[in-house]
């Protein structure tokens, strides 16, 4: 109980004694009312008068320090908090006085109340971090390097570097000023922007800009000249995912769109711009880079940013939105939502699960498992509970309420209860506040002849915590076939269906549409289910580890632990990694093995001795490439790759059939 709640409850107690049981009853809906409409429960939106906030920096880029004057026009007599950081502050001025500062702790914040202009002279020195970047070549400030001011702020900045670097920040529109030994960029952003999202700054040496126009939308990409060749594909993609995301997410934000190349591992979104990692670049088709998942975020996560105290939807969205529907394809769709609640099944094997309401970032698998996978199926299930177009109406009505504003997922349950005039207060309380992931059982199946067709009686049930569900239904037979949905809102029920042919075969939810667990003959063997066991060992082949080193080395990286040799009677309580057709301990585990017919092969099956765990078998008739080891694991989703060539990896995955099913003979 917090502060303010416990005070309610103890003036409660005393005034119990005064105005009776219906006071006190009145007191409640007040104090209830009172909550559900503050303004904590609200979209967080800037004030009318937002404050001006111009920022003015130079660099010494070989002492790595930065100077810079923050002017900031703020209403006057409203409190202004300003946060330092780390900064050495120079000098501050309001309304053209000096003001004394006491002596601060590091990092303590300046509390004024503005009489005009504020005005604050400082300097930083800063040390290589995850955040902030300053070397010879690039210059990458992602956090704390300028002071910042709590609440909204609409923002101009002017960088001074020396001649040579090209810069990058938000920005509508960037003039480019030569003094000189000297180049100065201007950045024109007149969007409000909350304190969390700050201010970001990126610039180097080594880029060559390419650019083209897209209806009123500057494209432009600043690449690296090993990647320069790419500028033309990556504008193509973004134009062409420009105009689909217009369409169902109504229309861009801003007038600019750059894509940026880094040498630092950066990949993420920022108003008007989009990091992209070096080794992304290098390593992947355009199609497959997250560059759509980062145009998603221009609209939710820049535009509109999450509350991150009240979670985080906007992973959820971003993923939904770029992979589910980077094309409506149903064979696609259902591999990847397969491919989540395998992947979300498999993680929580080993790690506590959390609400959804809970995530902020991602940190490990566990964050990653909630934030991304399931944040995607419940904007998915979300869609099928209201219907397509619905729920595109209230997407574009989500947006434009919360514009530049901080929203979550409260504000996002109001624009869909209202476009559908449905209440869906059970919804976002079982997906977003609830845990857990069910489990579907056919508890009884029975088909009956009936007149002029059949009748088939189905018993379900849920294990582990109930959730109202929305099951899809189909039956097939050489006749034809009949699809129904029905509701599991308890944990049995039973249901009935006429159907005016013989069926051969039920299918139950074949597109992954319910978030659920998977049966283990829907769930497919994979390298991602094999590492996220937690028990996992690799078996090298007696005295030939060496066409293996690349494999040992990121697997070790990894945290799984390597046995020179495992008792058989430990088969069945790990999932193993052997090394080599000829490795003594593969025969006794999984008999002949299929032929080779790659010159280095990885496949993933289902351990004999365990459901609960996989084995697999990696043979090399070489040693195997580092690059060709690193293109595996960053994509861990199938069932077997075969290396051909230094850079060539084919991967498949396992035929499963894919749904819930019952054969006639099981009818």
């Amino acid at each position: 109980m917090d502060s303010h709640s416990w005070h309610y409850y103890y003036n409660c107690n005393i005034m119990s004694r005064k105005i009776g049981i219906w006071g006190i009853l009145a007191i409640i809906i007040f104090a209830f009312l009172f909550l559900v409409c503050a303004p904590g429960f609200a979209a967080l939106k800037p004030p009318l008068n937002t404050p001006e906030y111009h920022l003015q920096v130079s660099f010494d880029i070989p002492q790595k320090k930065i100077r810079g004057r923050a002017t900031i026009l703020a209403t006057s007599g409203r409190k202004l908090i300003i946060d330092p950081g780390e900064l050495r502050i120079l000098e501050l001025k309001n309304n053209g006085k000096k003001v004394t500062l006491e002596r601060r702790q590091a990092g303590e914040e300046i509390v004024l109340v503005p009489r005009g202009l504020v005005e604050v002279s400082y300097e930083a020195a800063l040390e290589k971090t995850d955040r902030n970047i300053i070397d010879d070549r690039d210059v990458i400030l992602l956090g704390m390097w300028y002071p910042q001011v709590k609440g909204f702020c609409r923002f101009n900045l002017a960088a001074t570097l020396p001649a040579g670097y090209l810069a990058v920040s938000e920005a509508n529109h960037i003039t480019q000023n030569d003094k000189g030994g000297e180049v100065e960029f201007v950045f024109d952003f007149p969007d409000p922007r909350e304190e969390s999202d700050g201010v970001n700054f990126i610039a180097s040496k080594q880029w060559i800009v390419s650019k083209e126009t897209f209806r009123n939308i500057d494209l432009v990409t600043y690449l690296f000249p090993e990647e320069a060749h790419l500028a033309s594909r990556y504008l193509e993609r973004t134009r062409q995912t420009l105009a689909n995301y217009e369409q169902l997410l109504g229309p861009f934000p801003y007038r600019r769109l750059a894509i940026v190349e880094n040498s630092h591992d950066k990949t993420r979104a920022m108003p008007s711009a989009i990091l992209i990692d070096k080794k992304v670049l290098q390593q992947s088709e355009v199609e497959r880079t997250p560059l759509d998942h980062e145009i998603v975020h221009q609209w939710f996560g820049c535009a509109v940013t999450s509350d991150y105290d009240r979670g985080n939807w906007c992973e959820g969205m971003a993923s939904y939105f770029a992979d589910h529907l980077r094309q409506e394809d149903q064979d696609y769709i259902q591999l990847r939502q397969r491919r989540i609640l395998s992947c979300f099944q498999g993680i929580m094997q080993w790690h506590r699960e959390f609400p959804l309401r809970s995530f902020q970032q991602r940190f490990d698998d566990a964050s990653r498992a909630v934030g991304y996978c399931k944040g995607a199926m419940v904007i998915h299930m979300l869609r099928r509970q209201v219907g397509d177009q619905t729920f595109y109406e209230a997407i574009k009505r989500f947006f434009q309420a919360n514009r530049f504003a901080v929203a979550s997922w409260d504000d996002l349950q109001k624009s869909f209860e209202a476009q559908s005039q449905q209440d869906l207060a059970w919804f976002f309380r079982q997906w977003v506040e609830d845990i857990g992931q069910p489990r579907i059982r056919i508890d009884k199946a029975i088909l009956q002849k009936a007149d002029q067709g059949f009748k088939a009686n189905l018993a379900l049930s849920q294990e582990g915590q109930v959730k109202r569900l929305s099951l899809p239904v189909r039956f097939t037979g050489p006749q034809g076939s009949r699809s129904f949905t029905v509701d599991l809102n308890r944990g049995k029920a039973n249901f009935s269906f006429r159907l005016d042919f013989q069926p051969l075969e039920m299918i139950i939810d074949e597109n992954y549409d319910v978030f659920r667990k998977l049966a283990p003959l829907e769930n497919p063997p994979t390298l991602e289910r094999l590492l996220a066991d937690r028990n996992v060992w690799v078996i090298p082949p007696p005295g030939q580890r060496e066409p293996y080193r690349q494999v040992i080395d990121k697997l070790h990286s990894r945290g799984v632990r390597i046995k020179e040799n495992l008792p058989q009677t430990q088969f069945k309580s790990a999932s193993l990694i052997i090394l080599g057709r000829d490795n003594p301990l593969l025969k006794p585990l999984l008999g002949e093995t299929d032929p080779q017919n790659c010159p280095m092969m990885l496949k993933v099956r289902r351990n004999p001795r365990s459901s609960n765990h996989l084995v697999a078998v990696v043979n090399a008739a070489a040693e195997i490439n580092a690059a060709a080891v690193d293109k595996i694991f960053a994509s861990p989703f199938y069932s077997t790759y075969c290396i051909k060539g230094e850079n060539q990896v084919s991967q498949t995955l396992a035929d499963i059939e894919p749904g819930i099913r019952l054969q006639s003979d099981q009818l």
